[in-house]
């Protein structure tokens, strides 16, 4: 019984953990510290701003040891900053549980046929004129955000991050807890536990 009643809690906290996680995104560029970089920063910044459930995340095919301090420069000027310092390879796991992957470089082969892989191909290098390379990301980003908000139901766009988080990523579409128990579509968690408990004891089982 008391294995039964860790189960069942557990069960419940991954529901509301899983019902809390933004989409996921991943831009790909080759070493993973240039291009994807700026796209991420600007792409996070643009989706809390819109309201949407969507974060995303930088990776590369042959990521380098570091950011280069261009791209750290560049994004302090526009007022952000890296979310991470040291490039991270992509990963065939953590890709197939994106909603979005876009390639700004060659993937690997198994990537070939992905519908969810999105090509931005004219993307100048960051190195050589940041501005010029930012404004040609914005641009896509804007286009990508619009195409996002397009899946986010009418009743819900112009939430807050959290809200959209609640209201759009959530199974139970923005339910509270309370509402969700009594609609019939799950149970009482804690209510479970105490009915378990109570069988526990009346046998005398551990």
């Amino acid at each position: 019984m008391k294995a039964l009643t860790i189960l069942i809690l557990s069960s419940c906290l991954a529901v509301f953990a899983a019902a809390g996680e933004p989409k996921k995104i991943i831009f790909v560029c080759e070493h993973g510290s240039v291009k994807s970089v700026v796209a991420v920063a600007h792409f996070n910044r643009m989706a809390t701003e819109a309201g949407l459930d969507y974060r995303a995340i930088s990776r590369g095919t042959k990521p380098d040891q570091e950011v280069p301090a261009a791209v750290i420069a560049g994004l302090k000027q526009d007022g952000l900053a890296p979310s991470l310092l040291q490039p991270v390879k992509l990963d065939a796991i953590e890709a197939r549980a994106a909603q979005r992957i876009v390639a700004m470089c060659e993937l690997p082969g198994e990537f070939a046929e992905d519908q969810r892989v999105a090509k931005w191909t004219d993307v100048p290098p960051v190195t050589v004129d940041y501005a010029k390379a930012r404004d040609v990301l914005v641009g896509h980003l804007r286009e990508l955000i619009a195409d996002l908000q397009k899946h986010v139901a009418p009743a819900r766009r112009g939430y807050s991050s959290g809200a959209s988080r609640r209201a759009i990523s959530s199974p139970m579409m923005g339910m509270s807890r309370r509402s969700w128990r009594g609609s019939g579509m799950g149970f009482d968690c804690a209510k479970t536990s105490r009915i378990q408990a109570a069988r526990s004891r009346a046998s005398g089982a551990e």
